[in-house]
């Protein structure tokens, strides 16, 4: 066990949600925790409820800072161009290459008689804030021969996703289902080989896939929450937002998939902002004496 004059240990909630009341009424934490709100907005669906909630969660947060004295930040968009003073970007990372993204799109054409000219993605947890009804309802719109890739965890049961994919089904375009679990690389390798990743989420909230896709330079239909809005205003045309509609998710695609992607786009270094923006106050608090450790700091 190393002594030391003096340890003054940093203490980070990653996912501090739900640790922000606990921190404001216990007295066994006293201070100086730094503490990141992965979920800062509201998700319920009326105006006024969500409002209501959205003040509650500053004030919460607020008090915790001048009550107790710890840092809290909120998790915002990768795509953000500006940050507040408490805010820390998603940290977008990618660990695929786009040689390992062409296997994967190799091993969906092969799946297939006619190979689809395009595939189109929906991928992460499937249930029902991916709002894949509607996606597919999109897709059904669209002429030419585009196929669908819904990749990760059923959150729901697998026949009610077949039943959400039943009007693209219907429509003929070629379905891969990637079901289970999917490791880091896999999960970004299917990002590498789309055309483009289509993110409709009804919950606010910033979208790790909507970043790894803008890192591996793949088109993102985005729709629905006003955070993803707020992502692709920032974006450099490389997203784009619609309503969460199928006509506003199926212009989108059409635009997406018949024009050429913009040349120039954001580059994102939001791991780097967010690891030392989240870890600049424990720095700030972290000492050991030169006598133990022979470190002054991190």
């Amino acid at each position: 066990m190393l002594q030391n004059e003096k340890c003054d240990l940093p203490v980070v909630f990653a996912e501090g949600d739900a640790w922000l009341r606990p921190l404001l009424t216990s007295r066994l934490l006293p201070g100086k925790a730094t503490v990141l709100v992965m979920r800062p907005e509201s998700q319920s669906s009326g105006l006024l409820m969500r409002a209501a909630q959205n003040a509650a969660k500053r004030i919460l947060r607020q008090a915790v800072r001048v009550l107790r004295g710890h840092e809290v930040f909120t998790l915002t968009g990768a795509m953000r161009s500006s940050l507040g003073r408490y805010e820390v970007p998603d940290p977008g990372t990618m660990s695929a290459s786009p040689s390992d993204g062409a296997r994967a799109r190799d091993a969906w054409n092969r799946a297939f008689p006619a190979a689809p000219a395009f595939w189109i993605g929906v991928i992460g947890g499937i249930g029902p804030r991916k709002n894949l009804d509607v996606v597919a309802e999109a897709v059904s719109a669209l002429t030419g021969n585009i196929g669908l890739v819904i990749a990760g965890q059923a959150e729901v049961d697998e026949s009610i996703i077949e039943r959400w994919l039943t009007p693209a089904a219907e429509h003929g375009a070629p379905i891969m289902r990637l079901a289970g679990t999917l490791g880091e690389h896999d999960f970004d390798s299917i990002i590498q080989g789309l055309d483009c990743v289509v993110v409709a989420h009804s919950n606010e909230g910033p979208s790790g896939i909507l970043a790894k896709a803008v890192m591996a330079h793949t088109a993102v239909v985005a729709a629905g929450a006003q955070s993803l809005k707020r992502d692709a205003e920032s974006s450099g045309g490389r997203v784009l937002w619609s309503e969460l509609t199928p006509e506003g998710i199926a212009s989108s695609l059409t635009s997406v998939l018949h024009s050429a992607p913009p040349e120039d786009g954001p580059t994102l270094d939001s791991q780097q902002i967010f690891v030392d923006r989240l870890l600049s106050g424990a720095r700030r608090r972290f000492s050991w004496s030169e006598k133990t450790v022979g470190l002054n700091g991190l």
